[in-house]
């Protein structure tokens, strides 16, 4: 069984032989991303530290540019101080008068697939491939508004954010069709719905003001044969339900430990994949290789039943780099069926 074959058995509940990996050295996924400056160039650059990534769009800057702050393809100026992807400083429709004559940046642009291409090159050639685009509309609303501002609109401007979002959805269904002609498997989306102890809107105001809107998008990469998932950090347990009825086919959470990883097996499981690993605020930074293992291996037991529905991951930013090994090296010893 190859990897893709092993990973779509996965999707779809159908008896594969072990739990797929992401993020390790013998991952079954080959992740591309659309990124303006990424080039093979670049990147010995950021290996290097002479260059930083600043925004969410693969731009990169020396320090000194993040400082004095860099345009993204979007329009928005984005600066950094500390080597952080930084933070908007100048939104481009920092007035919703501007959103008449708003125009999203080419979704076919060949530089944004210059990336994805020497990745495939690099990848193996029975991988699954993950087409990656974050920052899909919550989050592109905070870019585009302003965090604080963007979540006032949330009440009081519902209408202009149902006009922005549509914008960017048909944006999005042009990004999803681009990747078509890169051999992608599925569409990795990604919106941070959840702080600590719950999710940042309402159900009722996810599904007015959002759901249609991933529905679309979902409906069209499946129309092309294509799964999608979905990255969402914070306590999202009650979110899910509604991100199932939007058409995900997967859920990636670092954080299930929040919400309760038997508990949301017990509501979700069998009906949707999840991309899991121990918990990255608590376990992953603090815990040690043994207490990783075991909340590792507590995922897999619990998931297992299913049939399929897990995917494992490892994740390397302020996590221990043993931490890390410690999860991926669980899901290795564990996630055969």
């Amino acid at each position: 069984m190859t990897r893709r074959e092993n990973v779509v058995r996965t999707m779809t509940f159908d008896s594969p032989e072990y739990v797929p990996l992401l993020g390790s050295g013998d991952s079954d996924f080959a992740v591309l991303y659309t990124a303006t400056d990424w080039t093979p160039e670049t990147m010995e650059r950021l290996g290097k530290g002479e260059v930083q990534p600043l925004g969410v769009d693969g731009v990169t800057a020396t320090a000194e540019e993040a400082e004095r702050g860099v345009k993204d393809p979007w329009g928005c100026v984005w600066v950094s101080r500390d080597a952080s992807i930084g933070m908007v400083r100048e939104p481009i429709l920092d007035d919703w008068s501007k959103l008449a004559t708003f125009e999203c940046p080419n979704p076919r642009e060949p530089a944004r697939f210059d990336c994805p291409k020497w990745t495939l090159e690099r990848s193996p050639d029975d991988a699954f491939v993950l087409g990656c685009q974050l920052s899909t509309l919550f989050e592109r609303l905070q870019y585009l508004r302003m965090p604080d501002t963007a979540m006032a609109d949330l009440a009081l401007y519902p209408d202009k954010v149902k006009d922005l979002l549509a914008i960017l959805t048909d944006w999005y269904i042009e990004v999803v069709d681009e990747w078509t002609k890169y051999g992608v498997d599925a569409i990795f989306m990604g919106d941070d719905w959840g702080s600590t102890q719950g999710p940042l809107v309402s159900r009722a105001m996810w599904q007015d003001l959002f759901q249609p809107y991933y529905a679309r998008i979902n409906e069209a990469a499946h129309q092309r044969g294509l799964f999608t998932f979905l990255h969402s950090c914070g306590h999202i347990f009650d979110l899910i339900e509604d991100m199932i009825d939007a058409g995900f086919d997967g859920v990636n959470s670092y954080q299930m430990k929040l919400f309760g990883i038997e508990r949301s097996a017990a509501r979700y499981g069998g009906r949707v994949t999840f991309m899991l690993s121990a918990d990255i605020m608590t376990t992953m930074p603090s815990g040690t290789p043994d207490d990783v293992r075991q909340e590792t291996r507590q995922i897999i037991d619990v998931f297992k039943e299913f049939g399929g529905g897990l995917i494992g991951i490892g994740y390397g930013f302020g996590i221990p780099p043993e931490n890390n090994e410690a999860c991926l090296n669980a899901f290795r010893e564990y996630g055969r069926y």
